[in-house]
């Protein structure tokens, strides 16, 4: 596989879960996010670190990176909100 490719790749699934992550980090009703949004996270940010290692600093892989964090502060702002 071209390095190109993987970094497409990498890019793609990373893009996706951090949505997902991003969606979906606010659910902390009975620690759902710990089961829906945490795990897509984690693979979002291997992906993520992945593609970066291959295309170095690219625009959309920081793309990526700004919505994880968002996703973090989204969770941060609701845990306290709820807990």
């Amino acid at each position: 596989m071209k390095q190109e490719t993987k970094a497409n790749f990498y890019f793609i699934v990373s893009l996706i879960g951090a949505i997902w992550f991003a969606i979906t980090s606010y659910l902390w009703m009975y620690y759902a996010n710990i089961f829906i949004s945490f795990p897509v996270g984690i693979l979002a940010f291997f992906c993520w670190y992945k593609g970066k290692k291959i295309e170095g600093n690219s625009l959309r892989f920081k793309i990526i990176l700004s919505i994880m964090l968002a996703g973090v502060l989204v969770s941060a702002l609701a845990a306290i909100y709820f807990l």
